[in-house]
């Protein structure tokens, strides 16, 4: 999973500094975008024929499953408190082939902001889990492209 302790000092809310607001409303964008792309990736995957490529698209699923709750953990982290998620809707179209390509657009974006937070923070363990995140954002896009070519 993701290199930051629970326990670690630097992370308990009552001895953490009192976190930016920014940064909190941007984890929580990040949070809401990754519960609305978990949803669509469930939706998409459906469309999906043949079984390995299915299974492309739900790891891509588990991904954004694992990223949500990284910046939940770290939300709740930062502030001592449960954060409330609320994935957004998004309508899928029948054309998978243009949905792939949508995604891989919307991968890219992703891996933007994850470098924005990235560089934005000092502490190493925060950076660590944006890195992954935005790694793992790459990978999706990469994926993505890869489906396309093959529908």
């Amino acid at each position: 999973m993701y290199p930051y302790n629970k326990s670690s000092r630097q992370y308990q809310a009552a001895e953490a500094p009192k976190p930016d607001a920014i940064l909190l409303d941007l984890l929580k964008e990040a949070m809401a975008d990754e519960a609305t792309d978990m949803k669509y990736y469930d939706k998409l995957s459906w469309l999906v024929a043949d079984p390995g490529d299915r299974e492309v698209v739900r790891h891509v699923q588990a991904d954004e499953k694992k990223h949500l709750k990284a910046l939940t953990d770290i939300y709740q982290m930062l502030t001592g408190e449960v954060p409330v998620v609320t994935a957004r809707e998004s309508e899928i179209g029948h054309d998978l082939r243009a949905e792939l390509e949508k995604r891989v657009l919307a991968e890219l974006e992703g891996m933007e902001f994850y470098r924005k937070l990235y560089l934005s923070h000092k502490s190493t363990e925060m950076r660590d889990a944006f890195f992954e995140m935005l790694t793992d954002e790459m990978e999706h896009a990469i994926k993505m492209q890869y489906l396309s070519g093959r529908i």
